[in-house]
């Protein structure tokens, strides 16, 4: 039934109750009719509507629900076939990047191979070259002919390069490569020390051993040793200068000379001379003059607080700490830490470390 049944029912008993008898039109009853009876009918009419009424939104509703059910159903199935053909999208996007990444990385590592086995084969060259060098050292020992002392004995004609020296005045003296600057800035220099914007990067933070032998390669990136520079620069016939080659990473030049410089003895700490500056790139080096050697793991600063090496993470002549650390990390220009760059303060100061440094010494004066 529906809810017009149950309207219909309350205006029946609305209209039962206003009709009154009158004496003219009526006949007089022949029964009593109660008004219980009627309020019971009346009653009863409402339940059976009420229940109707209530049947009938009873089926509304789960018709209604089953409606929703079904677009509910429908809009799952939607998402999920919409999610599985996104998720498909992506996995076949994936594959091609890692497809794309794999034969990136197998392009590079054939790079790689390559430029490995060049240099397998250039060092193999070198050491065949450096090999035939020593058999010639061990036939001239028994002829009594010497070896350069530093590169300005080398003869006349001869390249940059590496070449064999024997570093001052003792037959017993062990030769030792070294790199030599024959034209630049009047020729004849040795270098001692080099740093560059070239990879792979060299260590620099390193121990007191290292930089007594040496380390890196004589191409790139390296220390020469303390004893090499030592064993030059202790002979009395002969007195060094030091120049010192700057470069900033916007091609800007500097240099820097000592024109007295020298070292002396492992047992006196590698004590640095320089003196004497001329230059472009202002002083940061003779205010280490007279200062020892220090490295991580030998500390002989005047920096009663704590170890320069150690915190600026380099082996050089520091005093309390430094105008220069050219041993210091490679920090490719502009940076916020403090001193612990390749820094050269008279020039680019210590939130700057420079792009190129070469250190190199040859003979003023010859006896």
């Amino acid at each position: 039934m529906q809810p017009s049944v149950l309207v219909s029912a309350l205006l029946l008993l609305v209209c039962l109750g206003s009709v009154q008898p009158t004496a003219s039109s009526v006949s007089p009853p022949t029964h009593n009719v109660s008004l219980s009876s009627v309020l019971s009918r009346s009653a009863a009419i409402l339940g059976q509507a009420a229940q109707s009424a209530l049947l009938a939104l009873t089926d509304g509703l789960d018709s209604l629900l089953e409606e929703v059910q079904t677009q509910l159903d429908g809009r799952v199935a939607a998402s999920q076939a919409e999610l599985v053909s996104r998720i498909d999208s992506m996995k076949t996007e994936l594959d091609g990047r890692i497809d794309s990444l794999k034969i990136e990385l197998d392009g590079r590592t054939d790079n790689l191979d390559t430029k490995l086995s060049d240099r397998l084969s250039e060092l193999s060259g070198r050491l065949s070259e450096l090999s035939g060098r020593l058999d010639e050292i061990s036939a001239g020992r028994t002829t009594g002919v010497r070896l350069p002392r530093d590169c300005s004995d080398l003869e006349s004609g001869s390249v940059s390069g590496v070449h064999l020296l024997q570093p001052g005045l003792e037959p017993s003296q062990r030769p030792v490569a070294a790199y030599c600057e024959l034209p630049a800035d009047g020729g004849g220099w040795t270098v001692i020390q080099r740093r560059a914007d070239i990879s792979p990067r060299e260590d620099f933070f390193r121990g007191w051993a290292a930089y007594r032998e040496g380390f890196g390669e004589l191409d790139a990136e390296f220390w020469w040793g303390l004893q090499h520079v030592r064993a030059l620069t202790a002979a009395r016939d002969r007195r060094y200068e030091l120049r010192v080659d700057l470069e900033d990473f916007d091609g800007a030049r500097r240099h820097a000379v000592y024109q007295g410089f020298r070292i002396s003895s492992e047992e006196d700490g590698y004590r640095l001379r320089a003196v004497n500056y001329t230059g472009t790139a202002g002083d940061s080096i003779g205010g280490h003059s007279g200062m020892k050697f220090s490295t991580v793991d030998r500390d002989q600063d005047s920096h009663s607080a704590g170890n320069c090496a150690r915190n600026h993470k380099a082996g050089w002549w520091f005093s309390a700490c430094h105008s220069s650390n050219l041993n210091g990390p490679y920090l490719a220009g502009q940076h916020d830490s403090s001193a612990d760059g390749v820094n050269w303060q008279a020039w680019r100061g210590y939130h700057y470390s420079l792009k190129t440094v070469t250190m190199k010494i040859r003979p003023t004066k010859k006896l």
